[in-house]
């Protein structure tokens, strides 16, 4: 049946008045393009029952004139004709119009937005005649209807008369459309004499009736913002068409000078088209009648099938009920007649629960059945399979349809779309293949992105960009996707000008350098970029960061080591010394490679590292200038990294150093060196781990013997005990012979301090962030003991957080998110506690244990006051050997704990199990304590400190026997 009309052009009521401004002189011009009820400016004739209401005929007459008069006077366009318009639209639903009413109704109307109900800023309603005013109408949130619709209503008190209802919604935007004008009469008796409880309208229907109605809430916006109402089409009483469909309907207005006078309607066995049935043979009449009495017939103006005043459609006229169906507001849907999608050809890969959708970043619509099959109606249902694409569609690729050739049918394997082959561009030397895998991601062209990585091994792991192709381009914090680092709006414009990047060569280290720089907390931004599946920061992964990276030039000690660093200069008799300032040398560097000299300015990351997926670590390219670099050649710790040097460095590897380094050594009188006439080799030969000297940072753990100062200047080690371990994949541990475990403590309104420990020198980096962790605090110094303090926090927020520690080998640990909340900006830090450990005490059952933890200071300066808490469970709902279970408010006793201020309060541990010496594991108690702190004048409490488990044990006091 398609979607109801709007009209092309509105002839509002009250502007065809012409000639003089006497009331019977004028011609009165009709609007009413949904009034399918027959009722135009006048009351029909059997609408209000004499039987049943009590209204002198003189009343009814001045009803009638004064509707004329107010409908041509007052009343205004319904809707909005513009296609596609975002203007509200809003219909009256009750009363119904030419209605006999009460004194006092309740007016009732439907209002949506297609921004939802949001976006509506008010309803009013306006009413002249026998009773003038405008009042707001309120929502009542027991209604919803179809396509985020709701009711507005509002009980109004109307004398008796005729009185005229026009609703106004107007947006946030002002945009303001109305209703059309609903006339009653209001009777000083009962209404209009029925037995209802309810007025006899629309809005009595749905009542019981939960169906859409056949507008742009539930059909879309194509012809503007229309409506209808159940009584449109239905009536309760007097017809005798089945579905109580009335026997008159009045078709839209659309065109000319005066509304259409209505249609006679028949339908009496609903089949589909019956040449033979209407109105003179109204017991074979259905939707659609050789006479046109159709009830699909009457109305539709603009559609594409069985308009009011066209030829019968030879394809479409089965059972319209099957396709266009009152639930769905009668909008026809492809996959009711075809199957969802057909088992050939692309569908799979547009259609369906793994479809893109959006599918591309340029088109934000999903996929239609109309954006490759012929939806005109020359073409649509004529029974020949075909793949036409319908005119001036924007297709993903930016290009449109218009001018666009297809190739192939519904059963062939192939088809040359502008999706996939932009107009203009040379034709692919293969046809795109319809039955590809789908959906169809950015790997359906480009196959040398890997989404599954390199095959992980022992020494290496996977290595890759982890593209989620189907997400849009993510702002901080969102899922990553192609677009993360290539230019969306680019892809249109540059997708055939062979620029594989899809951003300016310039920008490629900006790219990458903003990835691997991410801010170091709030006052340096917003969170940077995670590379992650989701919203889950456990499974994110924020690109580690890389110290020393900088295109300017740079000091001897920081910068990029391969360009614009000013290093040091060589003196062929003291080897290596200071530069002058002007000089900008690439420091040794053997006989280079063409295209690169010394002096060569910062080189892009693509020089040596890939885009999407590499078999090497570290994202290493498959080509480095021009020489290729074997799969699974380096590994993470750089055993195999000279594969990659050798591209560009044609001289020996380590030929400097092979210069003094021998296999033989002289010694004398206690004094030791290389022998300078025995074979000169490699000081680190292959199998040695590259990067832990060479990186990003320049040249570390390297102790440089020629300094120009002596041998006085510390550089002894570089003779006397430096080496290069050997290469270890193990990655840092957290200590155990200490509480290493990572903890949050310091925490405050505006920051906190991350401690933990490691089993081996790492550096100390803290990913933490709002969801998601995107920021990245912290040192590349290699220590044991690290520790990160957080400021410039948010009060009242909680934080995720790991730590991540890369040891001299680039082996990472990264922890598991934990979280802290900050307190609010009025209330006291959490206290934290020293941990009690393990306590006991010699031969007794029963001893005392100091609590401890570290005062804090309230953002009111106000002395604060602390709560201790002792249980046996996590919970503390219960306390079995032990007392008290709860300080209550205290000041707590001062102390000291490794030269710190601390607190205290004493408990009692009871029933302590002995240790005889023999029972494993050691046999003790286990309780459980935490303290919080408020201020002693505000009362605002501080959170709980982290709970401190302990186990208390008592011993022989002969120790065993030893």
């Amino acid at each position: 049946m398609g979607e109801v009309a709007q009209p092309l052009s509105y002839i509002p009521y009250g502007r065809c008045v012409t000639g003089t401004p006497r009331f019977w002189s004028a011609r009165i011009r009709r609007w009413n393009p949904y009034d399918a009820s027959g009722a135009g400016f006048a009351v029909r004739a059997g609408s209000i029952p004499a039987r049943s209401v009590s209204v002198p005929r003189s009343v009814l007459v001045w009803a009638i004139l004064w509707s004329v008069f107010a409908r041509a006077a007052f009343a205004q366009p319904m809707g909005d004709p513009t296609p596609g318009t975002l203007a509200p639209l809003v219909v009256i639903v009750n009363p119904m119009d030419g209605g006999v009413v009460g004194q006092r109704i309740r007016v009732e109307a439907r209002v949506q937005h297609p921004l939802g109900l949001g976006a509506i800023a008010s309803v009013r309603l306006s009413i002249a005649g026998a009773s003038t005013s405008s009042i707001a109408l309120v929502q009542n949130a027991r209604y919803a209807g179809a396509g985020g619709s709701a009711i507005y209503e509002a009980t109004v008190a109307l004398l008796p008369g005729t009185s005229t209802l026009v609703a106004t919604a107007t947006d946030t935007e002002g945009r303001a459309t109305t209703s059309a004008v609903v006339s009653v009469v209001a009777n000083a008796g009962m209404g209009d004499g029925n037995l209802l409880v309810r007025d006899n309208s629309s809005q009595l229907c749905t009542a019981c009736h939960v169906l859409s109605d056949h507008g742009s809430e539930t059909l879309g916006r194509a012809y503007g913002a229309w409506t209808t109402t159940c009584r449109d089409c239905h009536a309760p009483h007097g017809t005798r068409n089945v579905e109580l469909i009335r026997e008159t309907i009045k078709p839209p207005f659309v065109t000319g000078t005066e509304a259409p006078p209505a249609r006679p309607v028949r339908i009496g066995t609903p089949t589909g088209y019956s040449a033979a049935g209407g109105v003179a043979n109204p017991g074979l009449a259905s939707f659609a009648n050789g006479d046109g009495s159709g009830p699909c017939q009457v109305c539709h103006t603009r559609t594409s099938r069985w308009r009011s005043g066209g030829t019968p459609d030879a394809v479409h006229v089965g059972r319209c009920g099957y396709c266009h169906r009152h639930e769905k507001g009668f909008s026809g849907r492809c996959q009711d007649c075809h199957p969802t999608p057909p088992s050939t050809g692309a569908h799979a890969a547009h259609h369906g629960p793994n479809a893109p959708e959006p599918p591309f970043p340029t088109d934000e619509r999903p996929f239609g059945c109309g954006t490759c099959h012929p939806t005109s109606p020359d073409s649509h249902g004529n029974g020949v399979e075909e793949i036409v694409l319908n005119p001036s569609i924007v297709l993903p690729g930016g290009t449109q349809t218009t001018g666009a050739q297809s190739s192939g049918s519904s059963t062939a394997t192939s088809c040359l779309v502008a999706c996939h082959y932009p107009l203009g561009a040379p034709a692919p030397s293969q046809a795109v293949t319809w039955s590809a895998a789908g959906p169809l991601p950015c790997t359906s062209c480009h196959s040398r992105i890997n989404p599954g990585g390199a095959a992980p091994t022992p020494r290496a792991g996977p290595s890759l960009h982890d593209p989620i192709f189907s997400e849009a381009r993510p702002a901080s914090g969102e899922p990553t996707s192609c677009w993360s680092c290539h230019e969306p709006a680019s892809h249109d414009a540059k997708h055939t000008t062979g620029n594989p990047g899809l951003v300016a060569s310039s920008a490629v280290n900006l790219v990458c350098v903003t990835c691997h720089s991410p801010p170091s907390g709030p006052g340096a931004g917003p969170q940077g970029q995670v590379l992650h599946h989701g919203n889950d920061a456990e499974s994110s992964a924020t690109p580690p960061v890389l110290p020393g990276w900088s295109e300017a030039t740079q000091d001897s000690t920081s910068g990029d080591f391969h360009g614009g660093r000013r290093g040091t200069c060589f003196d062929p008799n003291n080897g290596p010394v200071p530069c002058a300032p002007g000089v900008t040398p690439t420091g040794y560097g053997g006989t280079l490679r063409a295209p690169y000299y010394r002096g060569y300015p910062a080189m892009p990351c693509t020089a040596c590292h890939a885009g999407h997926a590499s078999r090497n670590s570290f994202l290493f390219a498959s080509t480095v200038n021009g020489v290729a670099v074997p799969a699974n050649a380096i590994d993470r710790t750089g055993v195999g990294a000279e594969r990659l040097c050798e591209a560009c460095h044609a001289g020996g590897r380590h030929e400097r150093c092979a210069a003094c380094h021998t296999d033989a050594m002289i010694c004398d009188s206690g004094q030791c060196w290389m022998d300078p006439s025995a074979n000169h080799v490699d000081p680190a030969g292959p199998g040695t781990a590259c990067f832990y000297c060479h990186g990003h940072e320049g040249i570390r753990f390297w102790t440089e013997p020629y300094s120009g100062q002596g041998m006085s200047s510390g550089n002894c080690a570089h003779c006397h005990g430096f080496s290069i371990p050997a290469p270890r994949y193990d990655p840092p541990r957290i200590a155990t012979w200490s509480d290493g475990a990572p903890r949050a403590t310091g925490v405050t309104w505006a920051g906190a301090t991350i401690s933990w420990t490691t089993d081996e020198a790492a550096s100390s980096w803290l990913e933490f962030g709002v969801g998601l962790p995107g920021w990245v605090a912290g040192s590349a110094d290699l220590v044991q003991n690290h520790s990160v303090t957080l400021s410039g926090l948010t009060p009242g927020t909680t934080y995720v957080w790991r730590v991540r520690s890369a040891d001299a080998q680039r082996n990472v640990l990264r922890t598991p998110i934990s979280t802290f909340t900050t307190t609010s900006s009025d209330a006291p830090p959490r206290p934290d506690v020293v941990p009690v450990g393990w306590t006991g005490v010699t031969a007794a059952p029963s001893m005392s244990q100091a609590l401890q933890w570290y005062p804090v200071t309230g953002p009111s300066g106000n002395t604060l006051e602390y709560r201790v808490q002792l249980g046996s469970d996590a919970t503390f709902t219960w306390l079995a050997s032990g007392a008290p279970p709860d300080s209550g408010w205290i000041a707590g006793a001062p102390g000291t704990n490794g030269g710190k201020a601390t607190l205290s309060f004493v408990v009692s541990l009871t029933n302590l199990p002995m240790d005889d010496c023999v029972t494993e594991p050691i046999p003790s108690n286990t309780y459980y304590w935490r303290v919080k702190a408020r201020d002693a004048v505000t009362r605002v409490e501080s959170d709980w400190s982290v709970i401190d488990v302990f186990q208390a044990t008592s011993w022989d006091s002969g120790h065993c026997g030893y």
